[in-house]
C-alpha cells in the first residue's frame, strides 16, 4: 500500500486521518491538470510528487500555474506512464519523522529544512535532532502506521501550532523509512533492533486469505460444509450430533445414521442457549492442511453440520468475505440451498 502515495492517502482518510489536501493528475492533458488544480481548490505554491520515491526524490514544489503545466509535461515526458499528486502546501520550518517497529515508537526525530530547500529529509541534507512528541502526535502516528498494517515503517509530519490539542498533518507513512538518521538521533542501531526483535516468530503477521461463509471440510475423514463465524466467541468449534450420550468418560453420537464414539475431552458451558454440551478431539482438513484435535462440541445444528469458530479462522489465518460462498473449496453438495 505505501508504495503508492495515493493508495495511502485513501486509506488514511479513509479511517479519518488529518492530511494535506491531495488530488491523482492522472494524465498531462491540460484538461487532466487544470480539472486536479481546481479540485485541489488551494493557491501556490503546491507540492508535486510522483506515486512513488523516496529520500525527496520526485517531490516538487510549484509557484506559478504555467510551471505546473510544464513540470508536468517533463516528468510525462521522461516516464509516460507514471502518475502525479498535488498537495497543499503547509508552511513549516521542520517536520518530524516518528518510527515504529511492531506498534510500538522508537523514535521521533525533528527534521529541520534544509536552507534554500522546502524539503526535510536527511538524505537531502536535513540536520536532525531528537523531538519530544505529545501524546496526541503519539496515537496519530500509531493510528496511521495500523492503518496501513505497517510492522517498521516512517510515519512523517507537520505538527499543529498547538501540539497537544489539534492533530498534526500526516504526510505519508514511509515504508523504506531509512536507518541511518534515526539510529544516530537515538544512538542505537535501529537494524540491529528489528532484527532482534523479528527472531520472536509470535511477532510475524501474514495477509490472511480470504474464504466465502460457507467452505468445505473433513472432519475425522468425513467432508462436510461449515459455517465461518466469526460472532462465534466460544473456544471451540461445534458439529451437528444426535442421539448425544454420556458413558463414563466417553461420548457416543450420531451423524449422518453413523455412529460415533471418542473420549469425552471436557464439557463447555454457554449462556444463550443455557446448556452444557460435551467437547471431543477431532482431526479438521482445511486446504489440504490437517488441524489434529482441535476441540468440537457436540449439538444439534439442523442443515450446517459444522461451525467454524473464530480460533480456528485465526489458526488457518483466513478472513470471512460475507458476500461470498466457496471461495477456497470446491462446492460439493450445498446443503444451504
Amino acid at each position: 500500500m505505501c508504495c503508492d502515495k495515493f493508495r495511502t492517502y485513501l486509506r488514511l482518510q479513509e479511517i479519518g486521518m488529518n492530511q494535506p489536501k491531495t488530488v491523482l493528475i492522472p494524465n498531462d492533458t491540460v484538461e487532466a491538470v487544470d480539472a486536479a488544480h481546481e479540485a485541489l481548490d488551494n493557491k501556490f505554491p503546491m507540492i508535486l510528487k510522483t506515486l512513488s520515491g523516496s529520500k525527496g526524490v520526485g517531490v516538487l514544489l510549484i509557484e506559478t500555474e504555467r510551471s505546473l503545466q510544464s513540470q508536468i509535461s517533463l516528468i510525462y515526458k521522461i516516464d509516460p506512464y507514471t502518475d502525479i499528486l498535488l498537495q497543499e502546501y503547509i508552511e513549516s520550518d521542520y517536520d518530524v519523522r516518528c518510527v515504529i517497529v511492531n506498534q510500538e515508537i522508537v523514535g521521533a526525530m525533528k527534521r529541520n529544512k534544509i536552507t534554500d530547500d522546502f524539503r526535510s529529509n536527511a538524505s537531502q541534507g536535513a540536520t536532525v535532532e531528537l523531538i519530544e512528541m505529545t501524546e496526541l502526535e503519539k496515537e496519530e502516528c500509531l493510528k496511521a502506521a495500523k492503518g496501513v498494517n505497517g510492522q517498521w515503517v516512517g510515519v512523517d509530519y507537520i505538527p499543529a501550532k498547538n501540539r497537544d490539542k489539534d492533530s498534526p498533518y500526516i504526510l505519508e507513512v514511509n515504508h523504506s523509512a531509512g536507518s541511518k538518521a534515526i539510529s544516530e538521533a537515538i544512538e542505537e542501531d535501529i537494524t540491529k533492533m528489528v532484527l532482534k526483535l523479528y527472531f520472536d516468530r509470535d511477532m510475524w503477521r501474514k495477509e490472511p486469505k480470504q474464504c466465502g461463509v460457507l467452505e468445505s471440510f473433513k472432519v475425522d475423514g468425513q467432508e462436510m460444509t461449515g459455517k465461518l463465524d466469526t460472532g462465534n466467541s466460544t473456544s471451540v468449534c461445534s458439529l451437528h450430533a444426535e442421539d448425544v450420550s454420556i458413558q463414563g468418560k466417553k461420548v457416543t453420537w450420531k451423524l449422518n445414521g453413523e455412529t460415533h464414539t471418542k473420549p469425552l475431552h471436557r464439557s463447555v458451558t454457554l449462556q444463550k442457549p443455557a446448556e452444557t454440551r460435551p467437547v471431543v478431539l477431532m482431526d479438521i482438513e482445511f486446504l489440504n492442511t490437517v488441524y489434529k484435535d482441535t476441540e468440537v462440541s457436540l449439538d444439534s445444528r439442523g442443515n450446517i453440520p459444522l461451525l467454524i469458530n473464530r480460533d480456528f479462522m485465526s489458526r488457518a489465518n483466513v478472513m470471512i468475505n460475507c458476500s461470498r460462498k466457496f471461495m477456497l473449496t470446491n462446492k460439493g453438495k450445498d446443503i444451504s440451498d
